[in-house]
C-alpha cells in the first residue's frame, strides 16, 4: 500500500504527533482546521530539498546507476530554487539566506556523498510506507522509512513480522509527515 493510500484513511503520524506534543493549538490549527501556516521555516523547505535530492541519488543506487557528486549538487539546486528561489513566505534564521543555505546544502551533500561507502551496500527500497497499530489507540500510526539497504556484511534473511515490530520503537519516529 502507499502512503498516500494510508493518508486517505484516519492515522496520526510523526509530524503530527510531534506537532500535537509541542503545542496543541498549533496541532488544532494545523490539522483539524487546515489552517495555512502565516510563513514556512527554512529549515523545514532545505531538509525537504536534501531529503529529495539523496533520495534520487538511492533511486539511482537502487536502478545500479551511479550519480556524480556533481549530478547530486543539481539534483539539490534545482529543488532548492524550485521551494525556496524568490518566495517571501520563507522565515530564514539569523544569518542565512537563499544563498547560504544553497552553499550549506552543496557541502553536507558533498560530506555525504564522499562518506557513503557507495559499494558497500545495496539499496533495498525508497520511501516504503509502513504502519501499525498500538494498543489502545483507535487509528493506525503511518510514515515511510526513507530508504533500506543491504551492506555487504549483513547475511541474506527475511524477518518476521514480529521481529519487525520490535524495531518500531528503535526508529524513533522516523516516518515522513503527513
Amino acid at each position: 500500500m502507499e502512503l498516500n493510500d494510508l493518508r486517505k484513511e484516519p492515522h496520526l503520524s510523526a509530524s503530527s504527533i510531534g506537532d500535537y506534543i509541542d503545542c496543541g493549538l498549533l496541532y488544532k490549527l494545523g490539522r483539524i482546521d487546515r489552517l495555512p501556516p502565516e510563513f514556512r521555516a527554512d529549515a523545514l523547505e532545505f531538509g525537504s530539498c536534501v531529503h529529495l535530492a539523496l533520495s534520487d541519488f538511492h533511486q539511482a543506487k537502487k536502478d545500479g546507476k551511479t550519480m556524480t557528486a556533481k549530478e547530486l549538487h543539481e539534483n539539490f539546486e534545482r529543488y532548492w530554487r524550485a521551494a525556496a528561489e524568490g518566495y517571501e513566505n520563507i522565515q530564514y534564521a539569523e544569518g542565512k539566506s537563499f544563498e547560504t543555505l544553497l552553499l550549506e546544502g552543496r557541502e553536507l551533500l558533498t560530506t555525504y556523498y564522499h562518506k557513503c561507502p557507495q559499494e558497500q551496500f545495496r539499496v533495498i527500497s525508497i520511501e516504503e510506507p509502513f504502519s501499525f497499530m498500538l494498543e489502545n489507540c483507535p487509528v493506525k500510526i503511518i510514515g515511510a522509512f526513507d530508504w533500506s539497504r543491504r551492506t555487504s556484511r549483513e547475511p541474506s534473511s527475511s524477518w518476521t513480522g514480529k521481529q519487525v515490530e520490535g524495531l518500531i520503537p528503535l526508529t524513533k519516529w522516523t516516518g515522513t509527515s503527513s
